[in-house]
C-alpha cells in the first residue's frame, strides 16, 4: 500500500464515516474514488466497486488508486448508474455529488422490476448513503414512496454551501415521517427540511431555516404588484406559504 495518507474534506469525511465497517461498497459516480480509497486505507471496508459513466473520472480514479497502492482492492467500472453492478456484489451503496433528480433517475433505472440489477440487487444492500446536491424535498418524497427507510440525516456546510446526507435501509419509507409527525412536525416540514434533522433539533438546521426565512421575506418585499399578473400572484402565494412553514418549523425548535 502506498505511503500517502488521504485528507478528505469535511463533506467527504462525513460520507465515508457513514459506510458500515467491513462493507463491500458500491460507489456510484465515484469521480476520483477518494471515498473508497480513504475507507480502504483505514481498513474500514473489505473492498469496493467504483462506478462512473465517464472515462475521464475513471482514469483519474485509476491513477489515484495506483498511487496509493489500492488498485487491486477496487474494481473500476464504466457504468451508467447501476448497469455494471451485479446483484449481491455490494452491501452498501453510496450516491453523492449530483442533483436529486439524477439520483432519482439512477435509482429508478437500477431498481426496476424488469431489469438489472432489480429486486435481487436491493435485497443484498443493507445501507444506502445519499447526498443530493439539489431537489432535497422531491428526493425525500421519492425515497419514502419506494420504501427506503430513512434512519439518519446529517447537515453540514462546506465553502458556504449546505449539504444534506440521507442514510437509508430497505423498509418502511414513511416511518421517519410518522415519528416526526408525532413530535409535532408536519409532513410538509419533514419532506422539505428532513424528519431526522427536525427530531434532532439540529442547530445547523435552525441556522438554515433562519437564513431562508430572511431570504424569502426579502424576495417577497421585492415582488411588484401582482393584482393583474397571475404568475406573480402565484409566486406571492407560494412565498407566503413557504414563509408560514418556515415560521411554524422554527417555532417548534423552541418547544
Amino acid at each position: 500500500m502506498g505511503e500517502e495518507q488521504l485528507h478528505l474534506s469535511a463533506r467527504l469525511r462525513a460520507l465515508a464515516d457513514l459506510v458500515p465497517a467491513n462493507s463491500v461498497l458500491a460507489d456510484i459516480g465515484t469521480d476520483h474514488a477518494w471515498i473508497p480509497a480513504d475507507l480502504l486505507q483505514r481498513g474500514r471496508i473489505q473492498s469496493a466497486i467504483a462506478l462512473d459513466i465517464g472515462t475521464g473520472p475513471l482514469a483519474r480514479a485509476a491513477a489515484n488508486l495506483a498511487s496509493l497502492g489500492l488498485s487491486e482492492a477496487v474494481s473500476l467500472r464504466q457504468s451508467d448508474g447501476f448497469a455494471a453492478l451485479k446483484p449481491g456484489e455490494a452491501d452498501c451503496v453510496l450516491i453523492a455529488g449530483m442533483g436529486g433528480q439524477l439520483m432519482q433517475n439512477i435509482l429508478t433505472c437500477g431498481l426496476a422490476e424488469g431489469g438489472q440489477p432489480g429486486p435481487a440487487f436491493r435485497e443484498s444492500v443493507k445501507r444506502y448513503v445519499f447526498s443530493p446536491h439539489t431537489e432535497w424535498e422531491a428526493f425525500r418524497a421519492y425515497l419514502a414512496a419506494h420504501n427506503f427507510q430513512l434512519t439518519d440525516e446529517q447537515l453540514l456546510v462546506e465553502d458556504g454551501k449546505y449539504y444534506v446526507i440521507l442514510v437509508c435501509e430497505n423498509g418502511d419509507g414513511e416511518a421517519a415521517y410518522r415519528e416526526a409527525l408525532s413530535a409535532g412536525f408536519s409532513v410538509a416540514a419533514s419532506r422539505r427540511f428532513g424528519p431526522g434533522l427536525l427530531l434532532k433539533r439540529h442547530p445547523l438546521l435552525r441556522t438554515y431555516l433562519q437564513e431562508h426565512l430572511r431570504k424569502e421575506q426579502f424576495i417577497l418585499t421585492q415582488l411588484p404588484d401582482a393584482a393583474t399578473r397571475p404568475a406573480l400572484a402565484k409566486k406571492r402565494e407560494e412565498l407566503c406559504d413557504s414563509l408560514t412553514l418556515l415560521r411554524e418549523t422554527l417555532a417548534r425548535f423552541e418547544d
